[in-house]
């Protein structure tokens, strides 16, 4: 019982529902769909990095700490192990730019001891989670400007 634990996993559904969902209105999203900016994986079909760090960095402002933590711990590993189009991601960044407040957010997630914590229990070392780190401040950096 003591190893079972909660995942939220974040969907987003190009097709009818079989259970009750909640649907909402994103133009990110929208423009992933009408554009096939999503990459197959098995039978599944999954946005690409690009937009899902843009619309993770935007959502920070409605989020509690635990998501916010999360939602950061999810961009710094897409932003490390996903091949990233600049060219796309500034093309995007054009129709929706995170808030300057949703990107202070990340930067401060980003350089407190919970980030160190959750990277440490990785047993990633030193240089690797600077090295992570700036990798993600990098993208931030190119979503502010």
């Amino acid at each position: 019982m003591y190893k079972l634990f909660y995942l939220y996993v974040d969907l987003v559904l190009d097709k009818k529902a079989d259970r009750e969902t909640v649907f909402f209105s994103d133009k990110l999203i929208a423009t992933c769909f009408g554009n096939e900016l999503w990459l197959d994986v098995g039978s599944f079909r999954v946005i690409r990095p690009e937009p899902l760090l843009i619309i993770k960095i935007s959502i920070l402002n409605n989020r509690d700490r635990e998501k916010t933590l999360k939602d950061v711990l999810d961009c710094l590993f897409v932003s490390n192990f996903s091949d990233i189009d600049f060219q796309l991601l500034r093309e995007l960044l054009v129709k929706s730019k995170p808030s300057p407040n949703s990107i202070r957010i990340a930067e401060s997630v980003l350089a407190s001891n919970e980030m160190e914590n959750e990277l440490g229990s990785l047993r990633l070392d030193k240089n690797e989670i600077t090295t992570m780190k700036a990798s993600l401040l990098s993208l931030l950096s190119l979503m502010k400007s």
